[in-house]
């Protein structure tokens, strides 16, 4: 049954590849929103499971081909520090390489599922409140598995809106954006 599901996937595609002749376009980008970071307890600072919420922005730069596969490249930046270093802080930074594919579900709507590898780095940073002590820093850095889904309305024939969906299943657990963003295609 999952070969008669990949084969029938695969031929959509494929015919797909030729329904959809427009001209290919450089896609730059910026999406900001909430995150979340889940630190298993050999990465968090207190050595226990950790979850935080915080802010994420995430600049891209990417091409879509005229067959509407997509690939791109992210920079993003993630942080639970909201009130400079008075609780303990973890941020990450993530380089992602990412390829996908441009669904048309409507006139004004697409959908973009993409995987790919991130290369990330968590920085760790006790808090000053009720820290008697110096404030206790840690880095770790990896390269692990990501994905990403993008809601694209374009608004005109240069600029489009997003609403994405990203999870980078980490080494030291796992990092979660929701955002929202806009795109330029030229």
């Amino acid at each position: 049954m999952k070969k008669m599901i990949s084969l029938t996937a695969l031929t959509l595609l494929i015919s797909s590849f030729s329904s959809h002749a427009n001209e290919a376009q450089i896609r730059m980008g910026v999406e900001l929103g909430t995150s979340k970071i889940a630190v298993d307890k050999d990465f968090a600072i207190l050595k226990e499971d950790f979850d935080t919420d915080g802010l994420s922005i995430n600049y891209v730069l990417g091409y879509k081909f005229a067959n509407n596969v997509v690939t791109e490249a992210n920079v993003a930046y993630s942080s639970s520090d909201i009130l400079f270093g008075t609780f303990d802080s973890y941020e990450t930074y993530e380089i992602k390489a990412m390829a996908g594919y441009s669904f048309d579900l409507a006139t004004y709507f697409k959908f973009v599922p993409m995987v790919g590898f991130s290369h990330w780095e968590l920085e760790t940073k006790q808090g000053l409140f009720l820290n008697p002590g110096p404030e206790a820093e840690e880095e770790f850095s990896g390269t692990d598995f990501t994905y990403k889904v993008r809601f694209e309305v374009p608004v005109s024939d240069l600029v489009l809106l997003s609403l994405s969906y990203a999870n980078t299943e980490a080494e030291f657990g796992r990092n979660e954006t929701t955002q929202i963003g806009i795109l330029f295609e030229f």
